[in-house]
């Protein structure tokens, strides 16, 4: 490894160095956040880090398979309606729908009570 490849405003010889120090036992990743900020930061990393785990778990596909979001097309298919009466109970608020650039998907928990 030479200075080229090292990471700015580290010398190659300390990234080497540092690569090759054991770490202690019980140096958790935790630790090693303490060591660079305050338990406070720390603390409040830790708290979304859980939140966001927890949003994430209930967005997953539930136990049926099902996923969360729909397509257009897809919440026509389940309500037995065009894409366009659809899109109009979406823009309505009948819907709960979500945009991802051009694409709109629709909670398939709200096109469920719908249903």
């Amino acid at each position: 490894m030479n200075d080229e490849t090292a990471l700015p405003g580290r010398s190659a010889t300390n990234v080497i160095l540092r690569s090759k120090v054991a770490r202690p036992a019980g140096d958790t990743p935790r630790d090693r956040l303490i060591c660079l900020f305050s338990p406070d930061v720390v603390a409040a990393f830790e708290q979304f880090v859980v939140e966001r785990v927890a949003a994430e778990l209930e967005a997953a596909p539930r136990g049926d398979g099902s996923p969360p979001w729909l397509t257009v097309e897809q919440a026509a298919e389940r309500l037995g309606c065009s894409t366009d009466a659809v899109r109009r109970r979406a823009k309505r608020g009948r819907l709960e729908s979500r945009h991802m650039g051009r694409t709109v998907y629709l909670s398939a928990a709200s096109v469920d009570r719908l249903a």
